[in-house]
């Protein structure tokens, strides 16, 4: 018997069985547990500006930003929350 482990970093995980079906046996057992999810902190809005989309602050996930009228932005107009140990913006 193995005794795999497989983490993921996000609310998906997927598993694909494959048998040549040449002998039959017990199959195979699945135990998982969760757990909350690490997230980004608030990212904040910068001054005179505002968020056109804010998708949440899990792994992978996106904060764009634009200026009012009249004001220019300074660097990147996306934020991404990375998916490692630490949840930080990119």
């Amino acid at each position: 018997m193995y005794n795999v482990i497989i983490n993921s970093t996000s609310n998906h995980l997927w598993i694909e069985f494959n048998s040549n079906g040449t002998e039959t046996n017990k199959g195979f057992r699945l135990t998982y547990s969760s757990f909350d999810l690490v997230k980004c902190e608030e990212p904040g809005t910068p001054n005179y500006g505002y968020k056109i989309q804010d998708d949440g602050h899990f792994a992978n996930t996106f904060v764009l930003y634009s200026c009012n009228p009249g004001y220019t932005l300074h660097g990147s107009s996306t934020l991404t929350c990375l998916s490692g140990d630490r949840r930080v913006w990119d």
